[in-house]
């Protein structure tokens, strides 16, 4: 499953637009390191695990309005989270973290803490604490949650387990059936598991009843990357492909994103019905597909270069994304971008060339364009 400025003590910087706080016309930054983020979407509330390497508000969980880039309330954890995940309905907040074997349920009406589910230890003799490394809430059952867990923070591949409250049911995969990415659809009884690694067998369907989950087919996918997100019954990996997990085959693709940018690309909010699926690339670069043609219907380019790779995007209502950026090349920890997708362009539209002086005084000039034909340069 799966990603800054300020009201207070964050500073809000929007970047295209030069405007004041509140008034949200294209791109704002929080100065915030983002281990993932997370959308209400009945209080229209970004939630974003901030994490504890972050230069302001590290290790808590804050809540900011997308539609102004405000920072409205910080929960310090005290702990380094890591996945968010919201129920059906909206009406829990599951956190995992990186650093406790624990996760954490809040109530999104309250924003209090209300349990903590204990993973416990794995079988290992050293660093057996079991870490959740992905969460997936089950569809129309907002107290139960699965959870993809490994012996320590991404160490031994240990399972996949679901939760009702905080009690484990007691039927697992097996360490050789792990998953590190979870997806429901539409139906609680099915669940995808993606595996990111080397092996030849990545996907994963897993059956899920009262007894607790178990794989019902493992195959290779010949696609996805290393994430997907599922949308209407399809699932949509972050290189491009598009998957049927019904037939088992990549049924399209978005074309060679990787000509747009200049490393891996990281993130895709595919949304839903008439919604464009948005690519979320580096350096502020976004690139929008109409669904069905899979032909490109916009793009956006922050006016100033970000210098970073984005982690994890979100839709957060019909025109406004959230971008979790992680910084590169030693200029910031990292960044949570919010704009509005009413800001993008036309994808053939030339970019002008961004201009930075870089930390021992030299100009550094690169740029953009449209065709991947074109490459960037620094001098």
């Amino acid at each position: 499953m799966g990603r800054i400025g300020c009201i207070a003590s964050v500073a809000i910087a929007l970047a295209a637009a030069g405007g004041p706080a509140g008034a949200l016309a294209d791109l704002a930054l929080l100065d915030v390191l983002a281990n993932d983020l997370a959308y209400d979407p009945v209080r229209d509330d970004l939630v974003v695990a901030a994490s504890v390497a972050s230069p302001q508000h590290a290790a808590s969980l804050l809540w900011v309005d997308p539609q102004t880039g405000a920072v409205e309330e910080e929960i310090p954890l005290g702990e380094d989270p890591g996945a968010l995940a919201v129920s059906d309905g909206a009406s829990r907040l599951f956190v995992s973290f990186r650093s406790v074997n624990e996760v954490w349920r809040f109530d999104l009406a309250t924003r209090e803490k209300d349990l903590v589910i204990d993973l416990g230890v794995g079988p290992s003799p050293f660093f057996n604490t079991l870490h959740a490394v992905d969460i997936a809430p089950v569809p129309g059952a907002p107290d139960s949650v699965a959870v993809s867990l490994t012996e320590g923070w991404k160490g031994t591949f240990h399972s996949v387990a679901v939760y009702d409250g905080a009690v484990r049911r007691p039927t697992t995969t097996s360490s050789s059936d792990w998953s590190q990415v979870l997806e429901f659809g539409a139906d609680p009884a099915v669940l995808y598991g993606l595996f990111n690694g080397t092996a030849q067998t990545n996907f994963f369907t897993m059956a899920v009843d009262p007894s607790g989950v178990t794989v019902a087919s493992a195959v290779n996918s010949g696609g996805l990357g290393q994430g997907m997100h599922e949308s209407e019954g399809l699932l949509y990996g972050v290189n491009g492909d598009v998957y049927d997990p019904v037939q088992g085959v990549v049924v399209g693709s978005f074309g060679d994103l990787a000509a747009y940018s200049r490393v891996p690309f990281s993130d895709v909010a595919p949304g839903m019905g008439a919604d464009p699926v948005v690519f979320a690339l580096e350096d502020g670069l976004f690139r929008a597909f109409d669904r069905a043609t899979r032909l490109p219907t916009g793009k956006y380019r922050a006016a100033v270069e970000l210098r970073s790779v984005a982690r994890r995007v979100v839709r957060c209502g019909p025109d406004v994304l959230a971008c979790a950026y992680e910084g590169y090349g030693g200029a910031y920890p990292g960044r949570v971008g919010i704009l509005r997708q009413s800001a993008f362009v036309d994808p053939e539209t030339p970019d002008d060339p961004w201009v930075q002086v870089d930390g021992g005084g030299g100009l550094l000039l690169s740029w953009y364009d449209a065709s991947p034909s074109e490459t960037g340069f620094e001098i």
